[in-house]
């Protein structure tokens, strides 16, 4: 008899309509989308049921054309269930794909507990969007329609230590950004599990883990996408006003300088090509779970197509998947080419990089021209790397 492994769960999905019942089955951090045959004989399987009475519990429930036997069942499990490793000898931890390397737990579930119940009512709905487009409309206002502060803020004076203050504040607020996804996520009745540290690629990260809301609807799972970008706009605005208020233009200018950092981070989260924010909304609207491997797979489909002389039929393919491939194509080659052209620069440089090395000093104006080198450095050979690695899969086969 197949057991079913501990780390599974299965829970409804809300949805608007009657007619449109699905069902979440979480296997570690895996979730798939089931329909209510699948979510009925895993159940059964839960309860530790024979093939024979799950038969007869299926032909009841469902009334099938042609009844169906234990045999049936076993087929159901073996070509359906199975596959998407529900059972306990075919459950590997160690295989589970993420996005985010590296793991440390920054807060536990309890701590986020704490800290985020009295702040969840601010994502109600009504409240929320009214409040979002308000500091929306404030944080456009302070970057377009106000004095740029970047043409009076002056780098260089406050040296090392200016760069020391900057840095925690925005760490601070990213921190703040994720104890809004939970405090959404609280409000909506899920737990989120943790809030913790790790590299996006190689990238250094702050993340929650919060994958319990698959089983929500489609907007409340937005808000919580939001909720982030939403606590960054509320901090924007409380520091904005702040400012109106200070004599002290030092002081002043600083601040202005953190609420333009902010809002670049912002914008950054609101890129649907990277597995930030913007993503996860798009998703969730377009009803494509797994976006980013189906888009990879759309167009290495097309262009092999292409090579191949082949047609191509996009008419059984979502509009919505076939515009996000077009844009995140168009913006990774963007992307690669100013990488690899900066890159180009910085080799061509590299005299100067040895001169500033030898003359190492700690100026601000020094440490963050060797973190700007070392930093293209790192993209660019990765960025050759991925290049290399793609065409050699290729033509290669490898």
């Amino acid at each position: 008899m197949n057991e079913v492994s501990s780390h599974v769960k299965l829970n409804k999905v809300e949805s608007s309509s009657k007619n449109d019942i699905k069902y979440l089955l979480e296997v570690g951090n895996k979730q798939y989308f089931v329909g209510e045959l699948i979510y009925f004989i895993i159940i059964q399987l839960q309860a530790k049921n024979t093939l024979e009475k799950i038969s007869i519990d299926v032909n009841l429930k469902f009334k099938p054309d042609a009844l169906l036997t234990g045999s049936d069942i076993q087929d159901i499990v073996n070509n359906n269930i199975k596959p998407l490793g529900v059972f306990e000898y075919n459950y590997d931890e160690s295989k589970i794909n993420t996005s985010v390397k590296a793991k440390i737990t920054l807060l536990s579930a309890k701590t986020i507990n704490r800290i985020c119940s009295p702040i969840k009512y601010l994502f109600s709905p009504l409240s929320f969007f009214t409040i979002t487009l308000f500091l929306v409309l404030l944080n456009l206002y302070f970057v377009f329609w106000t004095e740029n502060p970047l043409i009076k803020f002056d780098y260089s004076s406050g040296g090392i230590i200016t760069y020391l203050l900057i840095y925690p504040i925005l760490i601070i607020i990213t921190l703040i950004h994720e104890l809004g996804h939970s405090a959404a996520t609280l409000k909506f009745n899920v737990q989120p599990k943790s809030i913790g540290f790790g590299f996006y690629y190689l990238l250094p990260v702050l993340y929650t883990d919060i994958s319990g809301i698959w089983r929500l609807s489609k907007m409340k799972k937005v808000i919580i996408n939001l909720a982030g970008i939403y606590m960054q706009l509320l901090a924007n605005g409380l520091i904005f006003i702040t400012t109106l208020f200070l004599r002290n233009n030092l002081i002043t200018n600083f601040l202005h300088y953190i609420v333009l950092a902010n809002f670049s981070i912002i914008i950054i989260n609101l890129l649907p090509f990277i597995k930030y924010d913007a993503y996860w909304i798009y998703s969730d609207l377009s009803g494509i779970n797994n976006l980013q491997s189906k888009s990879i797979k759309f167009l290495k489909e097309t262009f092999s197509r292409i090579i191949r002389n082949e047609n191509i039929d996009i008419k059984k393919i979502k509009t919505s998947l076939i515009v996000y491939s077009i844009f995140r194509l168009t913006f990774f080659i963007i992307i690669y080419y100013f990488i690899l052209k900066a890159f180009i620069s910085e080799i061509r440089d590299f005299h100067v990089f040895l001169e500033i090395l030898k003359y190492f000093n700690f100026s601000s104006l020094t440490i963050f021209y060797i973190i700007r080198v070392l930093f293209l450095y790192t993209f660019g050979f990765a960025v050759i790397y991925s290049l290399i690695k793609m065409v050699l899969a290729r033509f290669l086969k490898l």
